[in-house]
């Protein structure tokens, strides 16, 4: 009975460890590259874009945000042509 239990326990163990990877992979890392892109813009670097990695909430936001960084340089270069 014991080693049913623990062959279970770690079953569970390894299961968590994968489930780790994976969330790290399609969450963490995206989210990362974002901040990154957020970092690079907040010191005046209007050519970062965020790379769209997925075509999740997470990519939305990549989209969005790039958007938002496209129309801040039109509107930078409509100030510059006045």
């Amino acid at each position: 009975m014991r080693k049913h239990i623990a062959l279970i326990s770690f079953m569970i163990f390894i299961l968590g460890i994968i489930s780790v990877f994976i969330m790290e992979r399609f969450i963490t890392y995206p989210i990362g590259e974002i901040v990154k892109t957020v970092k690079e813009v907040s010191q005046g670097n209007l050519n970062e874009r965020a790379k769209k990695i997925s075509n999740d909430e997470i990519g939305f936001l990549a989209t969005s945000f790039n958007k938002m960084l496209d129309n801040m340089k039109k509107l930078e270069r409509g100030l510059r042509d006045e």
